[in-house]
């Protein structure tokens, strides 16, 4: 539970506030204009020293369609709004390159298209013609953050090779085509994608900044601000591709052009609104928060109209730069009134206005081809960044000022004093939750956890005693008590007001004083008992109990305190959990749920370094289904999944407890054995072997016969480390193969 934000100090208002302002700017800025500064990649190699002259591109217009033309710095080809196709070449100069070198590749900036399309005569092969490539239907190998659109160019292509590029977009933009290795791509990729996580970064603290003031002063301001950074996430998820390849929101794709609108409607009219609510707590301007209503719900109607994809896709772009415009003056007009009032950050929101409409122009330059590609890539998102920075703080400041008028400095110098306590042991209890939970068992997390915020509360609250018994459905109650010299009187007084403890569950309300009894069934002087229920997962109850010296009842800030403990603890066990769980899903192999490659390759480094450190025997497997490749040819891949599936749970069924089993790759399948010798791996494998060759399976009406290769090696006496071993077992695997397969096959 927060506190209402009246309760916060003077002097906390804004020196905390004002520090966290310079520091996520300062790393904002730090964070998007770092990776533009160093080492831009411009489509040359640099220090390639792989050939005497460096690669070269050109781009050559066509002429075909008259309103496309060659952005200023002629790096870059501008497209028509109107979505018609626009044709180019690319002059390339290729240096031959040795054939291990890396690829060259053709990369474009990813820019809102609709079509990309690449083709190019062949020399002395068939002409290449790579899959078109789409904006919002991103390939299933762009990833999940996409960068830029890639071509590979043919290995064996070298001098002078001329690219046909059609390209068309339903927006203007500038298309830049670049020419560079695939190492250069990999770094440029790191570079953007540095600036990517610092953008939704910055928008996870401000929304968590958000949501946390909404909870604490509960002002409709707070909401309003909350819908302008879900609204800036939407934008910076579309403008930079991501949310047409995540699961929920891919319907966006299906909008093309409009999604882009969709997110500047909202941005529009969650700015509006913030800054309407804004003014609003520092003067009453009844005619601007009726225009600003009216515009917001003007802007909402907009974003429906793109959602349902029923707004003219000709008069869109204008509509927006018009909506945009519109938005900045009615803001400027309310934070303007807002600073003549001497609202705390007022000036600054007023001078944070005009990087933010410079940035507008330069974005609008930059997609017509007069001005630098950042500008279209990220100018604009810095603004709203800073923006919304300086919102969040000014609100805080407007709401801190309207509260402390109303109380006496020295009671908010305490409140603070006291709540930046209670702060630091949630903190500090926090981070030894999430410290130590990661090296308990599930089922010692709720004990361990009570302990660390008992501990903690005691102090914190003055308290004498606190303990905790859980109420557990199908086992036992569990008691926790601190400290633990009270341990058998407090488990005595638990034992004697069982009903009353009980009861409090039911009533799922913090009682301020608890009327307790001792085993005499006499009230027990000198102390004071409260009690907080506590609500556990699957359906367990609980009470904590906390005890004082003295006959003054707990007030509903102590009550508040313990039940933040509570929670906290709980958070922090559901956390951990999850965490186990997802560590656990992270190792298995989607398909056949048996270990995946990278954690059967830990396996293996950990099982030889403790078999070497104790000379023990070690059995490695490689483990081939025969003929895959006729099975998914014969039947289909959706059979060959099925049939590994199926070959992974026999194997399962067959190995003993303490080995690990893995999928190496494709239809191979690794197998650890500890402490098997190389008769004893061999018998095992033969195991494996008749389990599988006398297992049928039936697909679709068909009998299925499987075999399988395996070969077999052992840790070599002085071997703590996997490769040989794993070599030598591969070695075999093959020789097996070659020998006829559906056998067994010891390594030399």
């Amino acid at each position: 539970m927060i506190r209402p934000l009246h309760r916060f100090s003077v002097a906390g208002r804004w020196t905390g506030s004002f520090r966290t302002v310079v520091a996520l700017a300062v790393a904002l800025a730090f964070c998007l204009m770092f990776p533009r500064v160093s080492a831009q990649a411009d489509g040359t190699p640099g220090n390639d020293a792989r050939a005497s002259l460096p690669p070269s591109l050109r781009i050559d217009l066509d002429g075909a369609n008259p309103q496309a033309r060659l952005s200023v710095d002629g790096n870059g080809v501008v497209l028509p709004r109107d979505g018609s196709a626009v044709t180019f070449t690319l002059h390339l100069y290729l240096p031959p390159v040795a054939a291990d070198a890396p690829p060259w590749l053709l990369r474009f900036n990813r820019t809102e298209l609709k079509t990309l399309q690449l083709s190019a005569p062949g020399r002395g092969t068939p002409d290449w013609s790579p899959p078109a490539q789409d904006f919002f239907h991103p390939n299933a190998d762009d990833g999940t953050f996409p960068m830029a659109f890639l071509q590979r160019l043919p290995q064996q292509w070298s001098g002078t090779v001329d690219v046909r590029v059609t390209a068309a977009a339903d927006l203007v933009r500038t298309l830049r085509p670049q020419l560079m290795n695939a190492i250069q791509s990999v770094e440029q990729d790191k570079r953007n994608l540095a600036v990517v996580a610092a953008l939704y970064a910055c928008l996870v603290v401000l929304a968590t900044v958000g949501l946390t003031l909404l909870l604490g002063a509960r002002q409709p301001v707070f909401l309003s601000y909350l819908g302008l950074v879900g609204a800036c996430f939407l934008e910076v998820l579309v403008v930079k591709d991501h949310a047409f390849s995540w699961l929920h929101f891919t319907w966006l794709a299906s909008l093309g052009a409009q999604s882009l609108n969709l997110s500047m409607c909202l941005i529009c009219a969650s700015g509006t609104l913030v800054v309407r609510d804004y003014v609003d707590g520092v003067v009453r301007m009844a005619g601007y928060r009726r225009a600003a209503l009216a515009w917001v719900l003007l802007l909402l109607l907009g974003a429906v109209a793109c959602a349902l994809n029923l707004a003219p896709p000709a008069w869109m772009p204008g509509a927006i730069t018009a909506a945009w415009i519109i938005t900045e003056s009615l803001c400027a007009l309310g934070i303007t009134a807002a600073t003549l009032r001497a609202a705390w950050l007022g000036m600054p929101l007023l001078v944070a206005m005009l990087p933010l409409g410079l940035s507008s122009v330069l974005f609008e330059l930059s997609v017509r081809g007069l001005a630098s590609e950042f500008w279209s890539d990220y100018g604009y998102l810095v603004g709203l960044m800073l923006m919304c920075l300086l919102l969040v703080v000014g609100m805080i400041g407007s709401v801190s000022d309207f509260r402390l008028r109303h109380e006496e400095e020295k009671q908010a110098r305490e409140a603070s004093e006291t709540e930046l306590a209670r702060q630091v042991a949630l903190s500090g209890l926090g981070q030894e939750l999430r410290q130590v939970l990661q090296l308990v068992g599930p089922r010692d997390m709720h004990t361990v956890a009570t302990q660390l915020a008992l501990t903690r509360l005691i102090p914190l609250l003055r308290l004498k005693s606190a303990s905790v018994v859980l109420y557990r459905r199908g086992e036992g109650d569990a008691r926790v008590i601190e400290p633990g010299h009270y341990e058998e009187r407090i488990r005595l007084l638990m034992e004697a007001n069982a009903a009353k403890l009980r009861s409090l569950v039911q009533w799922q309300s913090p009682v301020a004083r608890l009327d307790m009894v001792g085993p005499s069934r006499a009230l027990l002087p000198g102390v004071t008992f409260g009690g907080v229920p506590i609500a556990i997962e699957r359906g367990d109850q609980g009470v904590l109990l906390i005890e004082r010296e003295g006959e003054q009842p707990f007030d509903i800030d102590d009550l508040t305190v313990a039940m933040d403990f509570s929670e906290l603890a709980l958070e922090y066990i559901a956390e951990a959990r999850a965490a186990q769980k997802l560590r656990r899903n992270a190792e298995l192999d989607a398909l056949t749920e048996v270990l995946n490659r990278s954690a059967i390759d830990e396996q293996l480094e950990q099982a030889f370094e403790h078999a070497y450190l104790r000379q023990q025997a070690l059995g490695v497997l490689f483990v081939d289904l025969d003929h895959f490749k006729s099975i998914n040819d014969t039947h289909g891949h959706a059979c060959g999944d099925y049939c590994l599936r199926a070959l992974a749970d026999i194997l399962r069924g067959v190995l003993r407890a303490g080995d690990h089993l893995g999928r190496y790759g494709g239809e191979e399948f690794l197998v650890l054995l500890p402490g098997c010798d190389g008769a004893q791996a061999v018998e095992l494998g033969e195991r494996l072997r008749r389990a599988v060759e006398n297992g049928y399976l039936h697909w679709q009406g068909r009998d299925i016969h499987l075999t399988i290769s395996v070969g077999v090696s052992t840790r070599g006496l002085y071997e703590d480390k996997p490769a040989a071993a794993v070599a030598r077992a591969d070695s075999a695997l093959y020789a097996a193969k070659n020998a006829g397969r559906n056998r067994v096959q010891l390594a030399s």
